[in-house]
């Protein structure tokens, strides 16, 4: 087998407890708030999602990385290792409970999945498995081009098990490099693109498209009763919040506190 399986969650040998964590991401201004429950929502649905930049180094592992923190203990990963990957953890894993670890997308090197390998990736999401990976992309609409054409030509139904893609800017200001979010993106059957959080250049913020009709698009595509993503979204916003506070939370520590945010009460 060439993946590496993570079945204990407390023991992932290959997640470190010095990496940013998105409460550092916060502090830097990266992403915000709301974002990062909004972010932690959709892993705790399981839902599948790709960071995308154009430019290298831009940040896309370590926001990815943060996020995938919130993956909840309960669920099993499986990181794959690149064109050789073969896939045969398929067999002996479950997908309704199984996250597929993708360094990038992409053909740059042979530590990356693309060609067969990416289209076998998406065709296991079609029978439930989630999947967390990084892509050079501009926007939600240049990942789905990609996926569409050679040499993967991906179905439209196969696109559309990948739920959401946060894009991410870098930019150079009086401190140095600045790596953003800059748009956040739902990915609904269609594909069909839905604009969940923007940042223009040179905004400090970001602004929250918080509709009616975005939250039930939501809601909707996250399997969620109608008008519960607002009350959700501030209990973990209350949460995160108080975890910011105490600036010793490391990677660690806040894989402790989410082990004990599921542990049954």
């Amino acid at each position: 087998m060439s993946s590496y399986r993570d079945e204990t969650w407390r023991e992932d040998r290959n997640r470190s407890q010095e990496h940013m964590t998105l409460l550092d991401l916060m502090r830097n201004n990266s992403l915000d708030l709301k974002l990062s429950a909004l972010l932690w929502l959709l892993m705790e649905k399981k839902s599948s999602i790709i960071v995308a930049s154009g430019p290298r180094q831009s940040g896309k592992s370590t926001m990815l990385t943060a996020i995938v923190d919130f993956i909840p203990p309960s669920f099993e990963r499986v990181y794959t290792r690149g064109q050789s990957e073969d896939f045969s953890f398929l067999p002996e894993t479950d997908a309704s409970n199984t996250y597929i670890m993708v360094p990038e997308l992409s053909d740059h090197t042979p530590d990356y999945l693309w060609g067969d390998s990416a289209r076998t990736l998406f065709e296991a999401m079609e029978e439930g498995y989630s999947m967390a990976a990084t892509i050079h992309a501009d926007s939600a609409e240049e990942v789905v081009e990609m996926l569409e054409g050679p040499p993967l030509h991906l179905s439209h139904s196969l696109i559309t098990n990948l739920h959401a893609v946060v894009n991410l800017r870098m930019a150079y200001g009086e401190d140095g490099i600045l790596r953003h979010v800059s748009r956040v993106t739902l990915v609904s059957p269609g594909p069909e693109f839905t604009l969940l959080a923007r940042r223009e250049a040179n905004e400090d913020a970001l602004v929250h498209e918080e509709t009616p009709a975005v939250r039930a698009k939501v809601e909707t595509r996250l399997g969620m009763a109608s008008g519960e993503l607002a009350a959700d979204l501030a209990r973990r916003a209350e949460i995160l919040g108080t975890w910011l506070k105490d600036d010793t939370i490391n990677a660690g520590k806040l894989r402790n506190l989410l082990i004990g945010h599921y542990e049954p009460r």
